[in-house]
């Protein structure tokens, strides 16, 4: 009868701890989902001289060199990714400007501008001072872009470029170089 009772004991311990293993499997399931999210970057970023804007000039008066007159400064387009500018100084004519437009036709990012400026250099840079390029967000340049100097897409700036004599030559100077790179980086508005 000992035995018997054991074996009953045994045999009711045996379904306890199987019913409780059987239950737990059924009752506890885990389910996993990894992803993993994409997005294309975006591709629209234009920025560039607006070719239909005229340039704006510090001064229209002109000056004659030689049997030759010419403006004392001007400024064009030859593209939207190019423009000019040539200067003609004297005495009278020390500092001059030119202003060009800058559209961002980005659809979302905003621009960051940067200049890059190469000032004239060798045995005529001693006649000017350095070249300046300043971003405004006006066409009369009252208010600079601000911090960063960054354009909210859709939206213009205003590069204004000033030429200035530091001294006059005994010689005509003809031919004297500068260049003004503007680098517009994308960032998100």
């Amino acid at each position: 009868m000992q035995k018997r009772r054991t074996f009953t004991v045994m045999a009711i311990l045996l379904a306890v701890l199987v019913l409780g293993i059987g239950y737990a499997a059924v009752s506890s399931v885990t389910l996993d989902l990894n992803g993993t999210a994409n997005i294309k970057a975006n591709a629209d970023f234009t920025v560039e001289y607006d070719t239909a804007h005229t340039v704006g000039k510090s001064s229209a008066d002109t000056i004659t060199v030689g049997s030759d007159t010419h403006a004392v400064v001007e400024g064009a387009y030859t593209s939207t990714s190019v423009a000019t500018m040539t200067v003609w100084l004297d005495n009278t004519h020390r500092e001059v400007s030119a202003i060009y437009k800058i559209d961002n036709k980005s659809s979302e990012l905003s621009a960051s501008l940067a200049a890059t400026i190469t000032s004239i250099t060798g045995t005529n840079e001693t006649y000017f001072d350095p070249i300046e390029a300043t971003y405004y967000s006006d066409a009369a340049c009252t208010q600079a872009l601000g911090t960063g100097d960054v354009v909210e897409h859709g939206q213009s700036a205003y590069l204004k470029v000033t030429v200035r004599l530091a001294k006059s030559p005994l010689d005509d100077i003809t031919g004297a170089t500068f260049k003004v790179v503007t680098t517009a980086s994308p960032e998100e508005a």
